[in-house]
């Protein structure tokens, strides 16, 4: 018998809401899914918002996202023998392990952990009571001067969403897990 695997994806914007449900958030990785499938049970989710997933009325942050892998699993009542996180998956997986279940193995390919960089903390830094302003000029900035391709492809959840877990770090959560 195969040992089982769910697969968390990335932040790709081919995957937005425009796609239908028939489309999965790996099917740019068919090969390696393709090759992963010949030894593993391979189970897949799409994150709300994409591939035809009906999005939650407000954005999201990582809890939230790790929070919907742990009522999948709970609902499907299925024991995963890993969890594999693609980027941002990989965030999810490392938040989702933290907050649910440290002992659940996890491979992690290219996961987005450590998001600070030297030019971005005086940014993050920012008071709590500028966040709305800052999130508008950083809208602005991803969308009219950098022409980011999430934010041009990105429904108001999506694009929303991102700039709450854009700059979120999961090293020390990952540091903590067994």
């Amino acid at each position: 018998m195969k040992k089982k695997i769910l697969l968390l994806h990335g932040w790709n914007n081919q995957n937005y809401t425009k796609m239908t449900t028939s489309h999965d958030a790996w099917s740019n990785r068919e090969g390696f899914v393709k090759e992963l499938s010949k030894y593993y049970d391979v189970d897949k989710i799409n994150f709300p918002g994409f591939c035809g997933e009906k999005e939650p009325s407000k954005a999201w942050h990582l809890e939230d996202y790790a929070k919907y892998v742990s009522d999948y699993i709970t609902k499907n009542n299925i024991k995963y023998d890993y969890i594999l996180g693609y980027s941002f998956g990989g965030a999810v997986a490392i938040k989702y392990s933290y907050l649910y279940d440290k002992k659940q193995p996890l491979i992690l390919i290219s996961p987005a952990i450590k998001r600070i960089t030297k030019h971005s903390k005086a940014f993050i830094k920012t008071p709590q009571f500028l966040n709305k302003l800052r999130n508008k000029l950083r809208s602005f900035y991803l969308t009219k001067i950098k022409k980011n391709e999430y934010y041009l492809s990105g429904t108001k959840f999506l694009n929303e969403s991102y700039n709450n877990i854009v700059r979120v770090e999961v090293l020390n959560e990952l540091n903590k897990l067994d």
